[in-house]
């Protein structure tokens, strides 16, 4: 039992609409902050090669060794991007780029969002004695070019408050560097260097201390995966927003009209209490 007045029951029903309405504002507030965010929904990644380190070098029938090249990478993206190996890709030697080993590991990399990353390519290489005769003539061969494929997968995971996409682009380049091979039969390296094609490929030579910047080619607005993406992130957001905004209008509508109602009681009728039984 208890004695309730009209008035204070619009001016709680309005209390609690406004109530409402401003928390599905914030939600809107906090959607249209997060489509801001995303929006473009992938910014192309850039990686700077940095010197190759060669170890294991050995002449047993042929000249081999084993080279790790490294690459700084920055991902300015809101969301992690997973590096693997999509496929093993060949190495080549010499300008009409004989075939002479393999990428041998690849490990797996992730790049932290909004920050930079490390990504490491193994190559093993082994030229026979059909590319170059004796040790001598690797001497004085001068700056001999390696080539390589390099085949990666980019995979990205992205989180649109209440909607979820994730991707996988393939990562294509062409990239090469210089070797010589010393009196002291030690191997010495140019810096890497990639390109989309052989005919683009410009290797800097041994001792240059210029940086080849590398970027993805995966941020084309018009690419299957960056439109699919877009597409998804418009249709998540975009309804979330559409929905916290209009509750949230109609919300503070109801507590406007109802505040206003228990105003016009309280001035018309100020003693007129209704007893609730």
């Amino acid at each position: 039992m208890g004695v309730v007045t009209t008035k204070r029951r619009w001016l709680c029903c309005g209390a609690l609409c406004l109530a409402i309405g401003m928390l599905w504002l914030f939600l809107g507030i906090y959607a249209t902050m997060v489509f801001l965010e995303y929006t473009p929904v992938y910014t192309d990644i850039e990686c700077e090669w940095g010197m190759p380190e060669v170890a294991n070098v050995r002449f047993e029938g042929a000249a081999k060794f084993d080279a790790l090249v490294p690459a700084t990478c920055s991902n300015p993206n809101p969301y992690d991007v997973v590096v693997t190996q999509n496929a093993a890709g060949l190495v080549y030697v010499g300008e009409s780029r004989t075939v002479a080993g393999s990428i041998d590991e690849f490990p797996a990399a992730t790049l932290p969002a909004g920050g930079r990353g490390t990504v490491e390519v193994y190559l093993g290489v082994s030229m026979s004695s059909d590319l170059f005769s004796s040790i001598p003539s690797l001497i004085f061969s001068g700056e001999i070019p390696v080539y390589c494929d390099v085949d990666l997968a980019l995979s990205i995971d992205a989180s649109f408050l209440f909607g979820r996409y994730n991707t996988e682009a393939r990562f294509l380049k062409k990239c090469g560097m210089n070797f010589k091979v010393t009196f002291s039969l030690s191997v010495q390296t140019s810096m890497a260097a990639c390109a989309d094609n052989w005919e683009e490929l410009v290797i800097p030579k041994v001792g240059a201390s210029n940086v080849d910047t590398m970027g993805s080619g995966f941020g084309d607005e018009e690419s299957h995966e960056v439109g699919e993406a877009a597409r998804h992130k418009d249709m998540y957001l975009g309804s979330a927003m559409a929905l916290a905004y209009g509750v949230s209008l109609l919300s503070t509508c109801a507590g406007v009209f109802s505040t206003c109602r228990a105003f016009r009681r309280l001035k018309s009728t100020p003693t007129d209490d209704i007893e609730i039984s």
